[in-house]
Parts: C-alpha cells; structure tokens; sequence
C-alpha cells in the first residue's frame, strides 16, 4: 500500500493529549479538521458497515466471487487502518477506512450486498 502521508506537512497541536496530530497541512494549506475525531468516526462508521453488508448473490455465481471479494477488501482496509491507529499514524489510518468504506458503497451500489441502510451505504 502506498504511503499517501508523504504528501503532508503535519504539524501537532499544543492542544492534543492523545498523541495524534489536530494540524494538518496539504501543500502549505491548512486542512481545518480534528483529526481524530474523524479517524474514529471513520472507523465506526466502516465497522457497521462491514457488520451490515451482507451478500446477496447465490452461491458458485460470479457475482458471488465478486461480493466476497468487495468484502474482503474493506476487510483488510479496515484490518490496515487499525494498523496505522497503533501506529500513531492518524492520516493513513483515516485513508484505509475512507477506501474500505468505498468498496462497500460500491457493492452496494452494484447489489452484490444486500443493504437497507441509507445512512451507512450510497443507496
């Protein structure tokens, strides 16, 4: 996996208690976000999704194939951010669960996943 942090001047804020870092600069702009806070909503919001996306299609179709596999990468996207959390390493971890969440959307918009969840999923 590419690491997309090389492109980030991040600077730590006098006001964070936890390790992570609340300044962050994208190409000498400041980008106005508590980064951790949206690394924990990240997260949770990909953990429900994972926990409601169930597959649809009928076993030994290809669609099947496809479901499972959109699955497992959210899967190891999520797996990775959690990596990048123990790792104090905030930006690439919001950047696993960002794409994780991704496949989902996009399984669910293709129907492989069997959702009702309009908050969660781009349905």
């Amino acid at each position: 996996m590419e690491d997309f942090s090389r492109r980030y001047s991040v600077q730590k804020s006098d006001f964070s208690t936890d390790g992570f870092i609340t300044i962050l600069y994208v190409d000498g702009v400041i980008v106005a976000a508590d980064l951790n806070e949206k690394v924990e909503r990240y997260e949770r919001l990909l953990r429900e999704a994972l926990g409601k996306a169930d597959i649809s299609p009928i076993e030994r179709s290809h669609m099947r194939k496809v479901a499972e596999d959109y699955k497992n990468m959210s899967r190891s996207y999520y797996e990775d951010g959690m990596h990048f959390i123990r790792s104090k390493d905030p930006v690439n971890a919001l950047i696993c669960f960002s794409y994780g969440h991704a496949w989902l959307d996009a399984g669910a918009r293709l129907g492989v996943f069997d959702v009702d969840d309009d908050v969660l999923f781009t349905i």
